[in-house]
């Protein structure tokens, strides 16, 4: 009996059905986790841009005096000032003509990420007397940036698991275990003879409930068919066995015939001896075996005298009496 093969990993209804809803939950969150960590970038970004576009206006507006007058002193503080107190990493002041006016770099932020804003010089009546140069960091955007995409990351794989472990509590309830035991009943559930013993005892109202009640009706009607099949089964097999043995009897007689037919076809009725056909088929053979051994063949006639008289004197059947007497001699 060939026993079926155990898989190191067999994944049953439940643990397909939880894979794949694990797997749509996961793809769905990613892309809604892209697509908000994609809006807040955009946010955060328009945001920045909005800053640095205000400072770098007001900055110009504040500078614009100051420029005209080449107050380097004033201007020089007020950059340092702004690079301080701000997110700036770098700014610098150009005259109308573009030379350096003031220019101001933070000493610990040289290697960050940053955005460049240029905005002219103006009075109030328009006039531009300059440009600004102004680099804001993003360092504070980027780390927001990742904080929030920690945060989104923890409240996904909190709702995954959360799902994942109400799918499979309904699962395991509601599916798994009315087929749990819709399994068992039918294990065991056959004798030898293909009859099923007992009903699957589910009394659920759903699809499994109703694939068991008719189970249980069809139970009746395969076991009544399997008791008419094994009863025409055991009539064909006797009948067969029959039919068998009366071949084999035949088989035996023909046999038999064949033998007897085959010594009557070699043997003279009256003697008893081999006739002319057996004399042929033994005289070949005999030829053959000296031809092959090199022996001396040798060839014995015997004839009786005035046989013919015997039989028109004393008739036939004594001439038959001395032909057996004389077989007998022989043999």
């Amino acid at each position: 009996m060939n026993r079926p093969r155990r898989r190191l990993c067999r994944f049953g209804i439940r643990q397909k059905v939880v894979l794949v809803l694990l797997t749509v939950l996961l793809t769905a969150l990613s892309v809604s986790g892209w697509l908000v960590l994609r809006d807040m970038e955009r946010n955060v970004l328009s945001e920045t841009e909005r800053r640095g576009v205000e400072m770098a206006e007001y900055l110009s507006r504040s500078l614009a005096y100051s420029v005209v007058g080449y107050d380097y002193h004033t201007i020089q503080l007020l950059l340092n000032q702004v690079v301080q107190t701000g997110d700036v990493v770098h700014v610098r002041v150009l005259s109308d003509r573009g030379n350096t006016m003031a220019e101001v770099a933070h000493p610990d932020r040289e290697a960050v990420e940053r955005v460049d804003f240029e905005r002219p010089v103006r009075l109030n009546d328009g006039t531009v007397v300059g440009n600004l140069e102004l680099e804001l960091s993003i360092e504070p955007i980027v780390a927001q940036l990742a904080e929030q995409k920690e945060s989104l990351i923890k409240r996904e794989a909190l709702v995954i698991l959360l799902i994942a472990l109400g799918e499979f509590l309904v699962l395991s309830w509601i599916i798994i275990g009315p087929l749990t035991r819709v399994s068992r009943a039918l294990e065991s559930n056959v004798d030898e003879n293909g009859v099923i013993l007992r009903d699957i005892p589910v009394d659920s109202r759903d699809e499994i409930g109703e694939l068991a009640r008719r189970f249980n009706e069809m139970r009746a009607q395969l076991n009544a068919a399997n008791q008419k099949l094994h009863g025409r089964v055991e009539a064909a097999d006797r009948e067969l066995k029959e039919a068998y043995q009366k071949l084999l009897e035949q088989s035996a007689a023909l046999q038999h015939s064949n033998l007897e037919l085959e010594r009557l076809s070699l043997t003279d009725p009256l003697t008893g001896l081999g006739n002319r056909r057996a004399f042929d088929q033994n005289i070949e053979a005999d030829m053959a075996l000296f031809r092959r051994h090199g022996d001396i063949s040798s060839l014995l006639v015997l004839d009786l005298d005035c046989f013919k008289g015997l039989n028109d004197t004393h008739g036939h059947d004594i001439g038959d009496l001395v032909l057996c007497q004389f077989a007998d001699v022989l043999q």
